[in-house]
This record gives structure tokens, sequence and C-alpha cells, in this order.
């Protein structure tokens, strides 16, 4: 608490409100529950009617800003929060020995399927569900532009997988 006794002894503590005092704490300090909210937030978190995309990066932001690294616990609470169709295809098509980013991609071309099956055109914003890479290791850029459409064939096939 010695950052206390230097405030009160600057006298600077007189004139501020405990909002003032409580906004000056966090930009010098930050967040201390920074880490306790976002695994509150990510024990929380669902789909419910979000794109699976957006699901995806505020999971991995929550996931970062939590520090965990443990892939079963990470993938539970991904598989947990998804709505139901896409869980129930992880229960019945998934595979337990996948890593976090196989879970994360076969969601993605799963949904990607499925919005095709239902004729919805691609997303022009951003790629279908772009695993970030957090660390910054890795370029994940993903150029979609000029990609071959389905054939009839293709469509058809997909529909029977469904």
């Amino acid at each position: 608490m010695a950052w206390k006794w230097q405030y009160c002894l600057s006298k600077k503590d007189q004139s501020d409100t405990f909002v003032e005092f409580k906004a000056q704490f966090f930009k010098s300090f930050g967040n201390p529950n920074k880490k306790a909210n976002a695994l509150t937030k990510l024990e929380h978190h669902i789909q419910g009617q979000k794109s699976l995309e957006q699901y995806v990066t505020e999971f991995q932001v929550l996931v970062a800003e939590t520090g965990l690294m443990e892939e079963d616990y990470l993938i539970r609470r991904l598989v947990l929060g998804l709505n139901d169709r896409l869980k129930d295809k992880m229960a019945t098509n998934g595979d337990p020995l996948w890593l976090l980013d196989k879970h994360i991609s076969q969601l993605c071309s799963w949904q990607s399927a499925w919005d095709t099956y239902q004729g919805l055109m691609p997303r022009q914003t951003l790629s279908p569900c772009v695993p970030m890479d957090i660390n910054h290791k890795k370029s994940t850029t993903v150029r979609t532009q000029n990609l071959p459409k389905l054939t009839p064939d293709e469509k058809e096939r997909m529909r029977r997988e469904k």
C-alpha cells in the first residue's frame, strides 16, 4: 500500500471523488481482475444466435485473456457453448483426439458446408473462421477470392453427407 501513502502525501486525494480515484488506479495498475473476469466470461460463453465465426473469435480472445493452455478444458468449453446443431455434429462426427485448432477448423468446415447447403452466400468481410494466431507465430492470411464454385455434383454430395 506504499502507493496509497504516496498518493495521500501528495494531497491529490483531497479533491478526488471515488470515481476519479478508481479511474486513476486502473490507469496506473490496470484491471486487477481482468484474468478472473475473462475466465468467468469464458465459462458462460455461448454461441446463441451469433455466427460461428463471431463465437470462435470471442472464444479465442477470452482464451488469450485468461492465459489458459489446458487443451481438454478449452475444447470442452468450446463445444459446450456451441448451438445445438453444431454440438450434435461434433458429438456424432468429432474425434476426441483432435486438438483445439482441429476442432475449430472442423467446425468451420461443417458450418461452411451447412451455409452452402442452405444457399447462403459466403461472408464478404472475413474468410469463414480463420483461426487466430494470438502469438503471431505464423501467418493466418487466407485468400478467399477466386475460389472455384461448387459443381452440382459436389453440392449433391454435400447434401448427402449431411
